[in-house]
């Protein structure tokens, strides 16, 4: 809400640095269009150094006054964002613990050689990889390079469907791990490039 009223009366507050154009037009409007080219001449003679300096001041002051603005608009932003953030990690996390259930519980009915550790190992590896996608999410959030709640789920929407496809693998108790089915495909591809 504040920034949006920042943002709203940025404008209004703009106007006054350009008070030097506005005198010249009114003074331009009272007199006519040969007299305003005249004036305009004159002025331009007699005081160009004085235009020049105040135009350059002006410019000075507007950069200073948006710039100030465009600072504290960017840090507005980046607090509203760690709060947004905070209040999306509290359901990311949760549903987080489900789809971590949904890989590594059927990674254990799929992989039947090698025992515990196997499936434990690549279960390390897609908590890896969720924890690289969350953290990047995060920061690209909080920086405002995506909307936060994008930022916030994509790394559930990313291992979500990992999770449904292993569990669907364990239903039809797929060997999706096993070399041995694996090796008909390898021999294959070995045959194609001892043509080539």
């Amino acid at each position: 809400m504040k920034k949006k009223n920042i943002e709203k009366s940025l404008e209004g507050n703009v106007k006054p640095y350009y008070s030097f154009h506005t005198r010249q037009d009114s003074v331009a409007r009272k007199v006519s269009k040969a007299q305003a080219i005249n004036v305009n001449d004159s002025l331009v003679k007699a005081n160009k150094e004085q235009i020049l300096n105040r135009a350059v001041n002006q410019a000075r002051s507007i950069k200073a006054f948006t710039s100030t603005h465009v600072e504290r608009l960017y840090h507005l932003t980046k607090d509203s964002n760690i709060f947004e953030i905070e209040k999306y990690r509290k359901y990311t996390q949760s549903l987080a613990c489900i789809i971590m259930f949904l890989i590594g519980a059927p990674l254990g009915a799929i992989i039947k050689k090698g025992g515990f550790g196997i499936p434990v190992l690549i279960s390390i590896i897609f908590f890896i990889l969720f924890y690289v996608l969350s953290i990047m999410g995060e920061k690209w959030a909080k920086e405002s390079l995506i909307e936060v709640p994008i930022g916030m789920w994509w790394a559930n929407f990313m291992l979500f469907p990992v999770g449904v496809f292993f569990w669907y693998k364990a239903r039809k108790d797929s060997r999706l791990f096993e070399t041995d089915i694996y090796t008909p495909l390898i021999s294959g591809v070995k045959k194609i490039f001892k043509k080539n």
